[in-house]
């Protein structure tokens, strides 16, 4: 096994090729786990940020046994841009893992503002002028809820999760960019939740979008420049999570 690890990690690292860049599958199985890392085209035009984040690395691949008390059985993860607008990429890693005697899988997300010439991550407050902070981190949340609120709406659901969400006073631990209506400008911000982060199992994940217009007013000037349009956001499920059992959301499921 170890040989054919070696093999695997030297493939992922070999330059990409310019041109017909595919998504990139790396995989493990064993008797009792199987592992999964797809890392997809636009990302792999990014080898640095690849070696940085150890994305692909076989860490990660090993990373799901240390999901539900070491039970894991199935751990599959992809990784995507969202968007890019000057020295910035947004990237979602999306993960589902299922243990042994779970009823059903469960999914969750990292999100990470990775700038490419600092080589460095980012955090949502580390773009906000410190003055501007805590009506930043008001407004965050406030439009987060009443987004929350409506797809609460949506699903035919009523619950007090949106209000107690827009009483947060906690900075986010991680969010997304989003692209822009506008070309070369982030549209906003994106909070990602996965199984229960937002309710019951049964509601899915949730996807909650903070536009730029509402915020951009208290950016640093050097992050400023970068926003502006309407988001064009990006929710629900990539596709081949559906090929994962007795996930919500999937038309199988529904």
């Amino acid at each position: 096994m170890r040989r054919c690890l070696i093999a695997i990690f030297a493939f992922l690292f070999l330059p990409a090729p310019s041109h017909g860049l595919e998504d990139r599958v790396l995989s493990l199985s064993t008797d009792t786990y199987e592992a999964e890392v797809v890392i997809s085209a636009d990302l792999l035009a990014f080898p640095a940020v690849l070696e940085a984040l150890a994305i692909g690395s076989e860490t990660e691949l090993l990373e799901g046994r240390h999901w539900g008390e070491g039970n894991a059985q199935t751990w599959s993860v992809r990784w995507d841009v969202l968007a890019q607008a000057g020295s910035l990429i947004s990237l979602r890693r999306q993960i589902y893992v299922y243990s042994h005697g779970a009823a059903h899988g469960q999914t969750d997300f990292e999100l990470i503002i990775w700038d490419l010439d600092a080589s460095t991550r980012l955090s949502v407050i580390d773009m906000i002028d410190p003055r501007h902070r805590e009506n930043a981190l008001n407004t965050i949340w406030f439009e987060a809820a009443k987004d929350l609120e409506a797809q609460k709406a949506e699903r035919g659901i009523a619950d007090h999760i949106a209000a107690r969400l827009a009483r947060s006073e906690d900075w986010p631990v991680g969010a997304g960019l989003l692209p822009s209506s506008q070309d070369g400008h982030f549209g906003g911000f994106s909070l990602w939740f996965g199984s229960y982060g937002l309710g019951a199992y049964a509601e899915g994940s949730y996807t909650l979008i903070i536009p730029a217009s509402a915020f951009d007013a208290m950016l640093k000037p050097q992050y400023r420049t970068l926003f502006g349009g309407e988001p064009r956001p990006n929710r629900g499920f990539e596709a081949w999570m559906c090929d994962s059992p007795a996930l919500v959301g999937c038309p199988e499921t529904e």
